[in-house]
């Protein structure tokens, strides 16, 4: 068994809730299976391999939102290492790196930038030598301050180069620019306004909405939300067709719990339903959202593999002209670091390029700062990473994302998650919501292989999953994010 541990000073910086959700992983971003326990001021982390890793852990930084943060590459030791020292030299290696890789690239770094990094150096070998450990954690602390301040600093960069020359190479091509729409209901004069930040809407085709009761499909919600974002000039994407959580499955499927095979059939069968109902109405469809995961039936692997084979099969067959897309949620796979091994979100995919089924592109669902089955929020150079990572499928990416714009009771929200306290610098709020667009958008659209963004919700005030991630507020108002989606939208067609 492969043993890592790490001093965490003071010994109460670390909360117990932050220490479960730290995890090891390898070069490829995949976490291995491991067991966390926390002692004192010692943090271990056990696996059954003894490979070199990373450590992936929330780590607060002053001036900044709590982080999943990153160490470098670590070879197993008996000493513990020191959290933040490694913590600050792995932040600051990667912002060194991308930097490099990016200015191979044709990227020119401004002064400023490369004053910042040359002061977080000088701040690492301080904190790398400091004999004492609280001296080292503080010089630590310092680091990662200026380190995170470069790669704020890269990515913008990054974004402001990358965006122009974008735009150039594609001309005429598409870039979708969405928002979900799962309940109508949004008062006339603010819907006017959303062609003015969106260019298509998301719309769920529900099973669990359509067939409520085993054989009888009402289609009339679809058809009402379907023609709504058409009415006001959206593009409109189609699905996800299924999703195998609790608001996606309808209650009577719970006569076939455990039996997979019947259950795969009844899924593909209201899949063949509805793309034959919509064939023709839509730009694109989202055949399966969060595949990657067992769902409220618990699916197998193997039966979720055969399961997606099917659904893009079927789409295929009945509407071969328009795009086919298969969805994944968590793609850094947080979750697999308390589960039986599997395969990880990008494992999956790849097993369904490599099948040849037609896909045309790769979803990625990233709902940052949610829990239980949200992304802890990371840094720029982190999604920048993660985008490239998957972007070696080749085939284009849609973004689903989504950030609270709140804390405390949603009355609207039906979902399982909620925003995770103290992870945002100052509170979750409107403002935050908004910066976070602003800064996570732009990066999304610069990159070559991202061909769709969706904002996960639409209002707080209908009914909805993700509470207070909508653009607009309970009571009707614009919230300051969709002004942000506006200014957004000014970059694609």
């Amino acid at each position: 068994m492969g043993v890592m541990r790490f001093q965490v000073i003071p010994p109460g910086r670390l909360s117990a809730e932050d220490a479960q959700r730290a995890y090891l992983a390898g070069p490829d971003l995949s976490p291995w299976r491991s067991r966390v326990t926390q002692l004192g001021d010692v943090l271990t982390i056990e696996r059954a391999v003894g490979e070199s890793g990373n450590l992936h852990i929330p780590w607060s930084v002053a001036g900044h939102d709590a982080l999943m943060l990153t160490t470098a590459t670590l070879i197993e030791r008996e000493r513990p290492y020191n959290l933040a020292v490694e913590l600050a030299r792995g932040t600051l290696n990667r912002a060194r790196l991308q930097l490099a890789e990016w200015q191979a690239l044709g990227l020119h770094a401004p002064e400023s930038l490369l004053k910042k990094l040359e002061s977080a150096n000088r701040q690492l070998a301080q904190a790398a030598t400091a004999q004492e450990p609280t001296l080292a954690a503080e010089r630590a602390d310092a680091t990662l301050r200026t380190a995170l301040d470069a790669a704020g600093l890269l990515a913008a960069c990054y974004t402001e180069q990358a965006l122009p020359a974008r735009r150039q190479l594609l001309g005429d091509v598409d870039l979708f620019l969405g928002v979900r729409v799962t309940s109508l209901g949004l008062d006339e004069k603010p819907a006017a306004r959303l062609a003015q930040s969106f260019n298509a809407a998301l719309v769920p085709i529900s099973w669990r909405e359509t067939e409520s009761a085993q054989g009888v499909c009402d289609w009339s919600d679809g058809d009402a939300r379907l023609e709504w974002c058409r009415a006001r000039g959206l593009k409109v994407i189609g699905g996800p067709l299924m999703r195998l959580d609790g608001n996606g499955l309808p209650d009577w499927l719970a006569l076939w719990q455990g039996q997979g095979d019947r259950l795969i059939e009844l899924a593909v069968n209201y899949a063949r339903q509805a793309v034959t109902r919509y064939r023709g109405r839509v730009a694109g469809w989202h055949c399966a959202g969060r595949i990657n995961l067992p769902g409220a039936f618990r699916l197998r692997e193997e039966e979720r593999l055969r399961l997606a084979v099917q659904l893009v099969e079927t789409v295929r067959r009945i509407d071969p002209q328009t795009p086919a897309v298969l969805c994944f949620d968590q793609p850094w796979a947080e979750y697999m670091a308390r589960q039986e091994p599997s395969l990880t979100p990008f494992e999956f995919a790849d097993a369904m390029v490599r099948a040849g089924l037609g896909l045309s592109a790769i979803g990625l669902e990233f709902n940052f700062g949610y829990d239980p089955g949200g992304t802890f929020p990371r840094d720029l150079l982190a999604v920048s990473r993660l985008i490239d990572l998957w972007s070696l499928l080749g085939l284009p990416l849609h973004v689903i994302l989504c950030v609270p714009s709140g804390e405390g009771p949603d009355p609207a929200a039906e979902g399982r998650m909620r925003p995770l306290p103290g992870a945002a610098q100052g509170g979750w709020s409107e403002q935050h919501q908004r910066w976070a667009v602003e800064r996570l958008v732009p990066l999304l659209l610069a990159k070559p292989a991202v061909q769709a963004i969706v904002w996960n919700e639409l209002s707080d005030g209908l009914p909805h999953e993700l509470p207070h991630g909508g653009v607009y507020a309970a009571d009707g108002r614009a919230k300051p994010s969709l002004a942000a989606f506006a200014g957004a939208r000014r970059e694609v067609r």
